[in-house]
């Protein structure tokens, strides 16, 4: 059986989860499809997210953000970043679809590294994209004051226009820059505990609300959180500088 061949952004763990959810619903469906991950996401976190069996290797196919903390963009940090990458991205790219020949993939899996539609297209299989943003549309908005932005996002929209199909999740941005758009339910984790049996083990108030901060592992950087009656707040990584 032919592989499918996944490329996941490492900007955070959000396009991660949301991928590793499609893929063990295809694993269930058919399980005989072999699973090769190309990411900067740690092998420790998708086994966690999937699990066992698949083929993974580090790859870095886009800059996506340059955050200082999960609420702080370093913008000029993100120009520099995605223009070297724009640079480098043929020989990137040739080296990819040498290596991936070895695989034969069926077919391109993407959430949402622009060369990996062109990765697709030199190894002339289908490129699914799944995404409710992309970066083009995120950068579009610093092209006034930074016009450096705008060979980087010419390029990422030849690259996405190389698309089969975008499954376009709710709460979209404008992704025009994909000729052919399919929308898609929300994608999201089923919970494997029941609600008390997580307060329980959490050591969380019953009776509580409960808000979850979390920022896909980029980093937390609040200086307070404010104190709600009722409501309980849950970080999902320490911060400095919180308080209760």
């Amino acid at each position: 059986m032919r592989p499918l061949l996944v490329y996941i952004s490492g900007h955070g763990f959000g396009h991660a989860v949301r991928v590793c959810t499609v893929l063990r619903a295809l694993r269930r469906a058919r399980p005989d499809v072999p699973l090769v991950l190309r990411t900067l996401i740690p092998r420790w976190f998708l086994a966690a997210e999937l699990g066992e069996p698949f083929t993974h290797g580090a790859l870095e196919l886009d800059v996506g953000a340059v955050q200082r903390d999960s609420l702080s963009l370093d913008v000029d940090a993100t120009l520099a970043a995605a223009a070297a990458l724009l640079s480098d991205a043929p020989r990137r790219i040739a080296t990819e679809v040498a290596t991936a020949r070895a695989w034969d993939p069926a077919a391109v899996f993407a959430d949402i590294p622009a060369p990996a539609f062109d990765i697709a297209a030199a190894l002339g299989v289908p490129a699914i994209g799944m995404a409710n943003f992309s970066w083009d549309w995120i950068y579009a908005e610093y092209v006034s004051d930074r016009p450096g932005f705008a060979p980087v996002i010419a390029a990422l929209r030849a690259s996405y226009q190389q698309a089969t199909v975008l499954l376009r999740l709710p709460w979209h941005g404008d992704l025009a820059a994909f000729p052919h758009v399919r929308d898609v339910p929300v994608v999201a984790r089923i919970p494997s505990l029941a609600r008390d049996d997580v307060r329980r083990r959490l050591d969380l108030p019953v009776g509580a609300r409960i808000a979850l901060l979390s920022f896909g592992g980029i980093g937390l950087d609040l200086a307070r959180v404010p104190e709600v009656p009722g409501v309980t707040f849950l970080a999902t990584q320490s911060a400095a500088g919180i308080t209760p």
